[in-house]
C-alpha cells in the first residue's frame, strides 16, 4: 500500500492562485511541486467609467479581482463572483458587498438574474482575454447589458518547471491538479515537448470538471478523478476518493 505521506502532487496554477491548494494538499500529507502553465499579466485599462455606471461587477476568477484592483479604486460597487475563493479575495480587497455563486460561470449568471434586474444598469465583467463559459450569453438572453473588459491576460509558459521535470523523470508523481481545459491542453503540450509522456503512467489527472477531463484525453494517465462540481471542495473530494481507492487496491 502506498503511504499517503509519500505521495506527490503537481499544481499547474499560477503561484498567486496556488496558495490555498498547496495548503490543502499539505494538510493531507501530500507533497507539492509547482509548475504553472500560465503567467498572469495585468492590462492597465481605464475602467473607472465602466465601474461607475455598472450596477454590479462580475468576477469569474481571482485574477480578475487582482487586475481590477490594480487599475480601479472603486470598492463600493456590488460584486458577484463565480466561487467562494474569488469572493474571499474580493472581500479582503475591500469590496463592501460580495456574494458567491459557489459554482461555474453558468451559476454566476443565474445568481445575477436572481439578484439583479436589467433596468438597474449594465453589468461589468472584469475578465481575462480568454473567456470560457456561457455567462454573457445567459445574461444577454435575460435582457442584461454586459460590459466585458479584459483586465488581464493568462499567457502560456514555455516549459515545465525544473522541479516538475525532476518529479516526472523520477516516476514519483502521483497527481496532477488541472483547473481548466486550457491548462490541461497546455500541460499535455509541455509534456510532449519534454518527451515525458511515459512518465505519467502512475499519475492521476485530478480535474475540476468533465470539460477539463476531456482535454486530458490521449495522455498516458494512470487514471482520472473528476470533481462532481466545479469547486475546490469538490476537486479535493475527488482527490480523496482517488487516494482511498489506491489504498484499497494496495
Amino acid at each position: 500500500m502506498t503511504d499517503r505521506a509519500a505521495r506527490l502532487a503537481l499544481v499547474t496554477r499560477p503561484a498567486d492562485d496556488a496558495e490555498d491548494i498547496v495548503a490543502l494538499l499539505r494538510d493531507r500529507g501530500i507533497g507539492v511541486v509547482l509548475s504553472p502553465m500560465m503567467r498572469v499579466v495585468h492590462r492597465n485599462r481605464d475602467i473607472d467609467d465602466d465601474a461607475a455606471r455598472a450596477q454590479a461587477v462580475l468576477f469569474t476568477s481571482r485574477n480578475g479581482v487582482r487586475a481590477f484592483c490594480a487599475t480601479c479604486g472603486r470598492r463600493d460597487v456590488p460584486v458577484l463572483t463565480v466561487g467562494d475563493s474569488t469572493a474571499r479575495l474580493a472581500a479582503d480587497s475591500g469590496f463592501r458587498s460580495v456574494e458567491s455563486a459557489g459554482g461555474d460561470s453558468a451559476a454566476l449568471a443565474r445568481l445575477a438574474v436572481e439578484r439583479l434586474t436589467p433596468a438597474g444598469g449594465p453589468l461589468l465583467h472584469a475578465a481575462g482575454e480568454t473567456v470560457a463559459g456561457p455567462l454573457s450569453d445567459i445574461l444577454s438572453d435575460a435582457g442584461f447589458q454586459v460590459i466585458r473588459r479584459s483586465v488581464y491576460a493568462a499567457e502560456p509558459v514555455d516549459t515545465l518547471s525544473p522541479a516538475a521535470v525532476e518529479a516526472l523523470s523520477g516516476g514519483g508523481l502521483d497527481f496532477v491538479l488541472l483547473f481548466s481545459p486550457r491548462t490541461a491542453r497546455l500541460f499535455g503540450e509541455r509534456i510532449r515537448e519534454a518527451g515525458l509522456e511515459s512518465c505519467l503512467r502512475r499519475a492521476t489527472a485530478v480535474c475540476l470538471s468533465p470539460a477539463v477531463a476531456a482535454a486530458t484525453e490521449g495522455g498516458n494517465w494512470a487514471g482520472r478523478a473528476v470533481a462532481a462540481r466545479p469547486t475546490t471542495e469538490a476537486l479535493f473530494e475527488a482527490l480523496d476518493a482517488s487516494c482511498r481507492a489506491s489504498e484499497d487496491r494496495g
